[in-house]
């Protein structure tokens, strides 16, 4: 009786150090995927190249993130939404900023860069004014969206991060989110403002300046979202730019070769 209740103890102790090597090693592997994900890597551990594409440009899209997050992301629902109207702001603030710059530097927005004819509905012509908001504008849009969710996210916090010790202070990232939305809300307002007050003054009827301002910016808008952020992002992920090796342009051949060494 002796002997077979010290061997169910052994078997209970034994079982107790399989479970316990369990957790740390799933510990160890969730705060793995955890930075990552905080520091927006191009790999995830066991992931093939299309799903490593597809949870990074998901993950890190402002509106596609809302909904196809993934489950430990440290960048949760609430700040996501921040982001969200972070990019509606700059995108307000570039097509009013766009149309101030060139009234201020004489330049002719207006001007047709080129044309073409359809059945439908007559000629389409391409401003300067549209050339410029639909290229730099949106590019910069990109950039803003990119580098705010890096900061929210705060990888340097996060379990993994080289501050890691600082764990506490990971969500000192959505504060500083918040301040950089509320500044750029700020500037979006006052070059509505001022845009607004030029048009009036150039003899434009109010719904004539309401309807170039709303068909302006949502064109702007889902460029910047659905055109040039997976364009930016296939590029930066394909790490053509940094030949595969370069830090911050190697994308996931640099990761790949990283995890390989």
């Amino acid at each position: 009786f002796t002997k077979l209740t010290m061997s169910k103890q052994s078997e209970t102790d034994q079982s107790l150090e399989i479970t316990e090597s369990e957790y740390e090693d799933d510990e160890s592997v969730s705060s793995e995927i955890i930075q990552a994900l905080a520091k927006r890597s191009y790999h995830l551990p066991g992931n093939t190249c299309c799903e490593d594409f597809v949870q990074w440009f998901f993950n890190g899209h402002p509106v596609l993130g809302i909904c196809f997050r993934h489950p430990l992301h440290p960048v949760g629902i609430e700040e996501r939404f921040l982001l969200l109207f972070g990019s509606f702001s700059f995108g307000l603030a570039a097509t009013s900023v766009v149309y101030i710059w060139f009234y201020y530097s004489d330049e002719q927005m207006n001007e047709t860069v080129f044309s073409y004819e359809t059945s439908a509905t007559g000629t389409i012509s391409i401003t300067q004014g549209m050339l410029a908001l639909w290229t730099v504008g949106c590019f910069f849009h990109s950039i803003f969206d990119y580098l705010l969710w890096h900061i929210t996210a705060c990888a340097c916090c996060q379990p993994g991060g080289f501050m890691s010790r600082c764990e506490r202070c990971n969500w000192i990232g959505s504060p500083i989110s918040f301040f950089i939305v509320l500044a750029t809300m700020f500037i979006a307002a006052m070059a509505v403002l001022i845009r607004s007050d030029i048009e009036v003054k150039e003899g434009q009827s109010i719904s004539q300046v309401g309807l170039s301002f709303i068909s302006g910016y949502l064109i702007e808008l889902m460029l910047a979202l659905f055109c040039y952020s997976p364009v930016i992002g296939f590029v930066l992920f394909s790490g053509i730019l940094g030949c595969g090796r370069m830090p911050l342009l190697g994308g996931r051949p640099r990761a790949m070769w990283l995890q390989e060494v």
